[in-house]
């Protein structure tokens, strides 16, 4: 076994320290305030059997609270908590809850551990109250203006391939890639990815989702020649098994309502 499959297999606290110890931050009280996005901000989610949009939603799991004297985000995973949407959780499961945690702080040790640039590089994991600290980073793509968001096409799909290039060397796939879950730093021209609750191990079974998440999801931000592009750095997988996944989904999508979301974004 190698080195990269052999850290995948140890719980997040075997994990050794990145040479660089990320900037923890004291979870103690930063004044925080339950963020709560406006209503007319929707991410479509997908029947998993239909492959068709069901009813628009947002933050369907987190808990967001928002530091401002701090620029800090705090992502609390609780029952009854209230999501950006003012909703509460689709899951009354304590257990999958506490899950969803664990996996998403063992991804962001594993990327800390390997130094990613794509997530904050300050972290905090609250085990008592399941809840994730960091940096405030931007705003996600979602909140941005379609004219405003064209303009940083080429520098958000440059990201996005960097990302995907190193979630190959990792040995992951994050499943979730999607306009919510990108957050652009226009000041710095950066691009973060956060929310890793669903992220798993990189291999064929795990490969449908993610292939299916990009055509459903991050084409209507880059379009599918972007999502082609990014499908190459799938080479450790049999690309004809690659391309048939992605024809696959990408006839499901123009049958689908989001092609309409997609047509809205990328047709001149």
């Amino acid at each position: 076994m190698n080195r990269r499959n052999f850290l995948l297999t140890l719980p997040v606290f075997l994990l050794p320290p990145p040479k660089k110890k990320p900037a923890f931050i004291k979870s103690s009280d930063k004044n925080w305030n339950l963020l709560l996005l406006p209503s007319t901000y929707k991410v479509p989610t997908i029947d998993p059997l239909t492959q068709l949009q069901k009813k628009p939603t947002s933050s369907v799991i987190g808990t967001i609270m928002f530091s401002k004297s701090h620029n800090l985000i705090k992502k609390i995973f609780k029952v009854n908590g209230t999501c950006v949407s003012g909703d509460k959780p689709i899951t009354d499961s304590n257990k999958k809850m506490k899950n969803y945690y664990l996996n998403e702080k063992f991804y962001y040790s594993l990327l800390a551990h390997n130094k990613s640039h794509f997530i904050s590089k300050k972290l905090d994991f609250v085990d008592h109250e399941s809840s994730i600290i960091m940096s405030h980073l931007g705003d996600d793509l979602l909140q941005f203006k379609k004219e405003e968001l064209k303009t940083f096409k080429p520098l958000i799909l440059k990201n996005i391939l960097q990302m995907f290039h190193e979630y190959k060397k990792i040995g992951i796939l994050k499943w979730n890639t999607c306009g919510s879950n990108l957050i652009l730093n226009k000041k710095k021209e950066a691009l973060y990815a956060i929310d890793f609750k669903a992220a798993t191990l990189r291999n064929r079974s795990n490969l449908d989702t993610e292939i299916k998440h990009l055509v459903f999801y991050l084409s209507k931000i880059i379009g599918f020649l972007g999502v082609e592009s990014i499908l190459k750095t799938f080479d450790d997988f049999d690309l004809f098994t690659v391309n048939r996944i992605y024809r696959l989904y990408l006839l499901k999508f123009k049958g689908s309502h989001h092609h309409r979301l997609y047509k809205q974004y990328n047709h001149k």
